[in-house]
C-alpha cells in the first residue's frame, strides 16, 4: 500500500534478567533492499510495503523470514544465555559468559526456536578445545579451536550452503596471522598473511 506508514518493532527477551526490551539493532531486507532505522528514539523501523522480509537481528545474530501484513507489526526473539565478549585490555581476546557469570564446563546456547546456536567447553570464561556455532537450520556456521589456556588456534567459517567461507589461523598468543576467504562456490577470493 503506497503512502501508508508500516511500522515494525523487534523485542528481545533477556532470559537472565527476565525482562523484555525493544531492540534497535536489526535490519529488514526485501527484494535485495535493506531497510535500517534512522531515528533510534522509539526503535521503530518504517517499511515501504507489506510482504515477506528477512529480519536480521544484530544483537543476537539471528535471522528469520517475517510476513509484514498489517500497519503495526512486531516480533520477539530470545537473547542467548551464553554470550561472547571481545576484551581489548586482556591477553585473551574472547570471554564467554552465561547470564553474566564466566562460562564453565560444557555450555550450549540456543536460538529462539530452540535449535542449537553454539556448543563448547569452557574454563573460567575461556573457550577450551572445540567451539561450534550453528545456523538456525542446524548446519555448521563455524568451528573454532582453542588451546587449554584459552587462546584461539584456528577457525573455519561456512556459508549456509556448507561451502567454506573463511579459514583463519592464529599464532600461539592468539593473534591472527593468516586468513583465506572463499565465495559460496568454494573459490578462493582473498588471502591475507601477517608480515613476519
Amino acid at each position: 500500500m503506497k503512502g501508508q506508514e508500516i511500522r515494525y518493532n523487534l523485542f528481545i527477551i533477556d532470559p537472565c534478567e527476565d525482562k523484555i526490551e525493544k531492540s534497535d539493532f536489526f535490519t529488514m531486507k526485501k527484494d535485495s533492499i535493506e531497510f535500517v532505522m534512522y531515528y533510534l528514539d522509539d526503535s521503530t523501523l518504517l517499511l515501504p510495503s507489506f510482504g515477506v522480509y528477512e529480519l536480521d537481528s544484530k544483537f543476537n545474530a539471528e535471522t528469520k523470514l517475517v510476513n509484514v501484513s498489517k500497519a503495526i507489526n512486531s516480533d520477539t526473539l530470545i537473547a542467548p544465555r551464553v554470550q561472547e565478549f571481545v576484551v581489548t585490555h586482556d591477553k585473551y581476546a574472547y570471554r564467554f559468559k552465561n547470564c553474566g557469570k564466566n562460562s564453565h564446563g560444557v555450555e550450549k546456547s540456543y536460538y529462539t526456536d530452540g535449535s542449537l546456536r553454539m556448543m563448547g567447553s569452557f574454563k573460567k570464561g575461556l573457550a577450551i578445545g572445540e567451539l561450534k556455532r550453528f545456523y538456525e537450520n542446524g548446519e555448521i556456521k563455524e568451528i573454532a579451536n582453542y588451546t587449554k589456556k584459552g587462546f584461539q588456534i584456528n577457525s573455519t567459517q561456512y556459508h549456509r550452503n556448507g561451502e567454506i567461507r573463511k579459514i583463519s589461523i592464529y599464532n600461539k598468543k592468539g593473534w591472527l596471522i593468516k586468513t583465506s576467504t572463499y565465495d559460496d562456490k568454494g573459490l578462493l577470493i582473498e588471502e591475507w598473511e601477517r608480515d613476519k
